[in-house]
């Protein structure tokens, strides 16, 4: 007998990737400890440590919020669909968050420069700011990831309704 592969509904990816932006958002911003969000990048257990915890609480927002929109739409997903999908978030996310990993990217790709935009100068009376290119380029990575992330999440997804 043959077997095929499950389908993937591109108005599930829709919907998953309309669901799952916010809740990436929320969990980034909102939800994140404060003490997570100053030492994630730090070197060794700290670092180490601070960062599996946000990226933990980070991928329970997004199965929480795939779910929900699940819930609400009639749409049924498959359990190991939405944990590879969670998986390729999770794993990129802390990659990402550990920092120096896309700074090296950044400088490698001749966008070092644009990195270090917004950055505090040393020997200056400087408050890095909020919007600074390694902000942006985090930003970025995690949503190019997101989109195969979804799409992995949707993947055998079917109306119950």
């Amino acid at each position: 007998m043959k077997r095929t592969r499950p389908t993937i509904n591109p108005g599930v990816v829709g919907a998953l990737f309309a669901a799952v932006l916010p809740a990436h958002h929320a969990a980034d911003y909102l939800f994140q400890r404060h003490s997570d969000a100053v030492n994630k990048g730090e070197a060794g257990a700290v670092g180490r440590r601070a960062c599996t915890r946000h990226v933990a609480s980070h991928t329970l927002v997004q199965v929480a919020a795939a779910y929900g929109m699940a819930r609400a739409t009639g749409v049924r997903l498959r359990p190991s669909s939405v944990l590879a999908g969670a998986a390729v978030s999770a794993i990129t996310h802390w990659v990402a968050d550990r920092r120096e990993p896309l700074r090296k990217a950044a400088y490698a790709l001749g966008k070092g420069e644009f990195h270090d935009l917004g950055k505090a100068r040393p020997g200056h009376d400087d408050n890095e700011c909020v919007g600074t290119g390694a902000h942006f380029i985090d930003q970025a990575w995690h949503m190019v990831w997101l989109a195969p992330a979804v799409t992995l999440m949707a993947r055998g997804a079917r109306m119950v309704r």
